[in-house]
Order: structure tokens, then C-alpha cells, then sequence
């Protein structure tokens, strides 16, 4: 009988915790809207997330499968409701027609806890978004663009003659795909920012190495996975134990570095053609004083949008090239012709005449979109009506999710989805489909600022592989491809392993 108050007391505990956190989850049901049922106490639908055993957009999907015939569907996020927007004509709606209602991301940083990411415009919402995004975008207009054009070439000759050492010890070389280019955009962030050697293409341990340092945040690893969830979507949680997504030993590394670089411009007189001469430019415009913080911060930004997902949509657009033998060499005869006309040059012009790959780049971004959702925090009341008659009063504070990579393997709106063809993005097939049905980089006003230049950087890449080298896939790739679901971004488990050969013209 003495175990009895305590049995019971527990028992309390445990109805009142239940409870406590169920309570919300017949939101969706009150409200008259398709929800997905199951929810699970406390964690709703993101249990695979929390606990590794998904990414979040691969997790979205399989919720999307789950509500075949709606336009929209409700789901918890944790003890949140969620709206989930399966009809990509509503997209447009959330995105562009009534931006002004959904404008913030669900995604946001603590400034005090990651300082330098915490002003990149994805992150930022309000007057703060717009002034940064201002910086940004003016950053990567055309004419500077083909000024960091430049820079990049110079490192695509670092990646051949990386590639040429390889490839000579056994006239082939077998290489990850996502180490090369890793190392591919760490030097292009060094050279392109900073106008400085980034060591990437070194094989030997250096702490100065930038394919290192990014190593520290994006690497898949089961720490860096509980560090994503805990920054992105448990944000409260993060501030009480005081977590970052940049560790304090890369926010240093970031700020001696551009302090040693400003003063030694400052020092020596020299003016570059990189982004960070274009960030000082524009601070001078605007201030008598350069402010060393607002640069280095619009840096750090920088090496987000350049590193990671453009080291993932390489890997996984030469992966199917190399897997699509008729492709890769279509490909490469459009570069030789294009480089003919311009005299061999890789310049920004014969980069925008490369049509077919292009074709080839967004077919494979459909197929694995480095980020495959977008989510949205409703701002202000909104009436959200899908075709087919369901309408939801959306309430502020609502988030919505916009499952992007599940739009995109939807036979709805593309036949035989899971084919690798690039002709789906020619001109007349573009025409046809919903524009909305592709969102590799968002849309509407908070668009990735970053794409243009994410796009040649690419292109010129493979320009330089596709040029000398033939491409063909490993047995060490492991088939069919599996999504590592330790990483919020698209990251293929076991790697995606080829083999470089030389051709024989070279």
C-alpha cells in the first residue's frame, strides 16, 4: 500500500505531461482541414527528424505521399500546427501574390549565438532582411559577377591540376564527389572573398585549409545532426544550452582572417577583384569608416551560399553524368563548341551559351535539390483557398511548409519522374508545366541572392572536368542512392564515388 501515492502520483505526472503536450493536436481537426493523423506526444510528426532517422525535407515527402488529393494538409510540428502545402499553385500564392502575409522564414538564427550567419537576408526577417539583401544582391549583379568570374577560373585551374596529379599516378583516379568539390568551393570562397589561398586542394592536414573549417559545420556526422535540429527547429531549446551552428573556433578563424586581410590591403595599398573589395566599395559609399564586422559577417554569408549547396549540386550533377554516358558526352560536345566561338576563353558570356547544361544542372537539381523544403511563418491573417474548394483560415504564427522536393518527383507534373532527362527543361516543356512545380531556389522576393553565381560556379566546374576528363560511376557508390539522414541538406549516404579519366585528345 506505500507504493500506492507514489504510483499514483506518477500516474498524474504522466496524464498531465500527455496531455500538456496533446492538447493542440485536434487543431487541425476544429479547424475542418486534412490532417495526417498520428501524432506522437510531445514530438508530433518530426519524431524521425529529432531522432535521426530522417532529414526534414525527406521526412515532408513522405507526408505529402500520405495525403494523396488535398492541396493542403495539417501536421504537427512538435506541439505546433503545421500547414503543409501540397499544391504548388499555392505556393505561388505564399511566395510572391501575398508575400507580405507569409515574408518571414520559419528559420531564424540567434544573433548573440551565431553573430556572423545571423545577418544573412535568409535568415533575417523585416528592415534587417531588406537592408542585407540590398548588399547581397548588389554584390552579384552581372558586372560583378564577371569579375568574380575571374577568381573562380583561377581555382578551376587549381582543381585541374589537382585532378591531372591524380589521374596521372594510374591513368584514372577514383574520387568522392563531394570531397572534390568541397574543396572546389572552400577555394573559391578563399580566392573569391578573401583574394587569398584557401589550401583546399591540399592533401596534407592544415588548419588554414578552408575545405576544413567547412568540414566543422556541414560534415555529416551524428553531432553536427543534433546541432542542425536544435538551431533550426528547437531554437529555444538551443539558446538554454547555448548551442551554435558556427562554433566559436571558426567565428575567430572568419574574423583574424579578414582583419589580417584588411590590413594588409590597407597596408600594402592593393585593390582586388574579389567580394570582399566589392563589400569594402560599398561601405565606403555609404560610410567614412569601413565597418569590419558588417564585412566579415556579409563573408561568412558568402561562404554559406557558395560552400555547401553548391559543392552538393555539383556531386550529384556529375554523379549522373557520369551515370548517363549519351548526356555526358552531349554535354561535353555543346562546351567544345561554345569554347571554339570564344577562343577557348570561360568567360561569363560562353558560361550563359551553355543551354544544354544548364538543362542538364536544373534536371539534376530536380532530381536532388541540395534543400528540399521551404518553410514560412504566417504574418498576418489569410485566407488560403487551394483548387480544390479546401480553405483555411490561416492564423499568424502558423507555420507552413512548402515541400519543394516532393513537387519535384510528382508525376502529376512530371512523367516517369524518377528518369534522369534534361530535354524536360527546354523552352517548350518549360512553358507547359507549372512554374512552380521547380523551386530549387525558392521564389518571389526572398529568392536565393545567390543563385546566378551558384550557377556559374557550377557551369565552370564542369567546363573544366568535362573538357579533359570522362566520367563513369564506381561499384563503391552505393545503389540506389540513399539520402543521409543525419544532415537537414541532400547528402548521399556512402558517398557518390567515379572514376576521372583522361580522354585522349589530352
Amino acid at each position: 500500500m506505500e507504493l500506492l501515492p507514489a504510483f499514483l502520483s506518477t500516474f498524474a505526472i504522466l496524464i498531465f505531461l500527455f496531455y500538456y503536450f496533446s492538447k493542440n493536436y485536434n487543431y487541425w481537426k476544429i479547424k475542418g482541414i486534412p490532417y495526417i493523423p498520428g501524432a506522437v506526444p510531445g514530438l508530433g510528426h518530426v519524431w524521425p527528424m529529432i531522432f535521426l532517422r530522417e532529414n526534414f525535407p525527406g521526412m515532408c515527402k513522405k507526408l505529402y505521399k500520405n495525403a494523396p488529393g488535398h492541396s493542403m494538409v495539417g501536421f504537427y510540428h512538435l506541439v505546433t500546427p503545421a500547414l503543409l502545402i501540397r499544391d504548388p499553385s499555392l505556393a505561388k500564392v505564399i511566395l510572391v501574390n501575398n508575400f507580405s502575409s507569409f515574408h518571414e522564414n520559419q528559420i531564424q538564427l540567434d544573433p548573440h549565438l551565431d553573430p556572423l550567419l545571423s545577418t544573412h537576408p535568409f535568415f533575417n526577417n523585416g528592415d534587417a532582411w531588406k537592408k542585407s539583401r540590398v548588399r547581397v544582391t548588389n554584390a552579384f549583379s552581372t558586372r560583378k559577377l564577371k569579375v568574380l568570374l575571374n577568381s573562380i577560373n583561377g581555382v578551376c585551374l587549381k582543381m585541374s591540376d589537382y585532378l591531372s596529379e591524380k589521374v596521372s599516378v594510374e591513368s584514372f583516379a577514383e574520387l568522392e564527389l563531394k570531397d572534390l568539390f568541397s574543396r572546389y568551393t572552400a577555394e573559391v570562397v578563399a580566392n573569391a572573398i578573401f583574394g587569398i589561398e584557401g589550401h583546399a586542394f591540399d592533401d596534407k592536414p592544415n588548419p588554414r585549409s578552408f575545405s576544413e573549417i567547412g568540414k566543422v559545420v556541414f560534415e555529416s556526422t551524428v553531432l553536427n545532426g543534433i546541432t542542425q535540429n536544435l538551431v533550426f527547429f528547437l531554437p529555444k531549446l538551443a539558446r538554454i544550452c547555448k548551442v551554435s551552428l558556427v562554433p566559436p573556433g571558426m567565428d575567430s578563424f572568419f574574423r583574424k582572417t579578414m582583419k589580417e586581410v584588411l590590413e594588409s590591403r590597407k597596408r600594402e595599398d592593393i585593390v582586388r577583384n574579389d567580394f570582399l573589395q566589392i563589400m569594402i566599395d560599398q561601405e565606403k559609399v555609404n560610410h567614412e569608416n569601413i565597418d569590419e564586422s558588417v564585412i566579415v559577417s556579409h563573408a561568412a554569408s558568402f561562404f554559406l551560399d557558395v560552400y555547401e549547396t553548391s559543392s552538393i549540386s555539383l556531386s550529384f550533377l556529375a554523379f549522373l553524368i557520369a551515370h548517363n554516358p549519351e548526356i555526358q558526352e552531349k554535354s561535353r560536345e555543346e562546351i567544345k563548341k561554345v569554347l571554339c566561338k570564344f577562343g577557348g576563353v570561360v568567360c561569363y558570356e560562353a558560361l550563359q551559351e551553355m543551354t544544354y547544361m544548364e538543362q542538364v544542372l536544373n534536371e539534376s537539381m530536380r532530381l536532388y535539390p541540395a534543400a528540399g523544403s521551404l518553410m514560412k511563418i504566417c504574418t498576418e491573417e489569410f485566407q488560403l483557398t487551394g483548387s480544390d474548394g479546401i480553405s483555411c483560415n490561416v492564423e499568424p504564427g502558423t507555420i507552413l511548409v512548402i515541400p519543394t522536393e516532393a513537387y519535384h518527383v510528382d508525376p502529376l507534373y512530371w512523367p516517369n519522374p524518377d528518369k534522369f532527362d534534361p530535354d524536360r527543361f527546354s523552352e517548350e516543356q518549360k512553358r507547359n508545366r507549372n512554374k512552380f512545380s521547380f523551386l530549387p531556389f525558392g521564389e518571389g522576393p526572398r529568392i536565393c541572392v545567390g543563385m546566378r553565381l551558384a550557377v556559374m560556379q557550377v557551369k565552370a566546374a564542369m567546363v573544366t572536368i568535362l573538357e579533359k576528363y570522362s566520367l563513369e560511376v564506381s561499384s563503391k557508390t552505393q545503389l540506389p542512392l540513399k539520402r543521409d539522414s543525419k544532415t537537414l541538406m541532400s547528402i548521399a549516404e556512402g558517398g557518390l564515388w567515379i572514376y576521372v579519366k583522361r580522354l585522349v585528345d589530352f
